[in-house]
C-alpha cells in the first residue's frame, strides 16, 4: 500500500538536496582554486578546507548564542 506524502515534504527534500549539492560544489571549487590559483599543495589545501568548514560551523554556533 502506497502512502501519499505531503507536497511540502517533497519541497523540503529537494531544498535539502540542492543545499547539500551547492555546499559540496563550493567545497570542490575552493579546493581547486586553492591548489591551482594559489599554488598550495594538496595537503595544505585540505587543511585550508577543513579550517574553512570548521569556521562555518563555529560561526553558526556563535550566531545562535
Amino acid at each position: 500500500m502506497l502512502l501519499k506524502q505531503s507536497k511540502l515534504l517533497y519541497l523540503l527534500f529537494f531544498t535539502e538536496l540542492w543545499e547539500r549539492f551547492g555546499f559540496y560544489t563550493i567545497q570542490t571549487i575552493l579546493i581547486l582554486y586553492v591548489t591551482h590559483a594559489l599554488g598550495f599543495s594538496d595537503h595544505k589545501a585540505y587543511i585550508f578546507s577543513a579550517a574553512f568548514n570548521a569556521f562555518l560551523y563555529l560561526r553558526s554556533y556563535l550566531a545562535g548564542c
